[in-house]
């Protein structure tokens, strides 16, 4: 696997784990809980862009 497949698989890893966090959240968290989790998903997006930007490189 090449550097860039690496990357996505990692990314698709850390997709699946969120989407699993914010469905728990959603079913049994506190509203707090489920901001908490909404806050990572946008900080994930805001990195994501960056890997991929830097993948472009590579």
């Amino acid at each position: 696997m090449d550097p860039k497949e690496n990357l996505l698989d990692a990314v698709a890893q850390m997709e699946g784990a969120l989407a699993a966090a914010l469905e728990a959240a959603n079913s049994y968290g506190t509203p707090e809980q489920i901001e908490s989790i909404l806050r990572l998903i946008i900080k994930k997006e805001i990195i994501l862009e960056l890997l991929l930007d830097e993948a472009k490189t590579l």
